[in-house]
């Protein structure tokens, strides 16, 4: 990956545009969240395994806090879907501008981290939409 193209993001997530689901990223499934940034426009960004499990916490604490919008820089890989040849944006990091939040999501994310629980969707590739490139 390190010689992938990288985008970077800074906006805002949108906290109600969050999906969970799986990606197939070998010959196992791998936990995944799809998620919407805002900057000028909407992007779509992929994040998965522990960066999934770190999102999810943060989005279940503004959600739980009634908060629409996390603050943040994601630079993302410009990948290739070797499904569908799509370009996807993939999140490397978070850097979250929610300081508030902080201590909840660290609980939030040991919980989510020790539950596991299946997401209900597989990624195909038509499930997400296209990045320009």
């Amino acid at each position: 990956m390190s010689s992938a193209p990288i985008i970077n993001f800074n906006g805002v997530f949108l906290v109600n545009s969050l999906e969970d689901g799986l990606v197939l990223t070998g010959a196992d499934p791998a936990p995944a969240v799809r998620i919407l940034m805002r900057q000028i426009l909407d992007y779509p960004i992929l994040a998965v395994g522990e960066r999934a499990v770190e999102i999810r916490a943060y989005y279940k604490c503004a959600q739980e806090k009634g908060i629409a919008r996390l603050e943040a820089y994601a630079p993302c890989y410009l990948v290739r879907d070797l499904q569908s040849g799509r370009w996807v944006s993939l999140a490397s990091t978070v850097t979250w501008y929610a300081p508030a939040l902080d201590p909840s999501c660290v609980t939030q994310r040991q919980s989510i981290q020790q539950t596991r629980r299946e997401p209900f969707a597989v990624f195909a590739e038509e499930s997400y939409p296209s990045v320009g490139g």
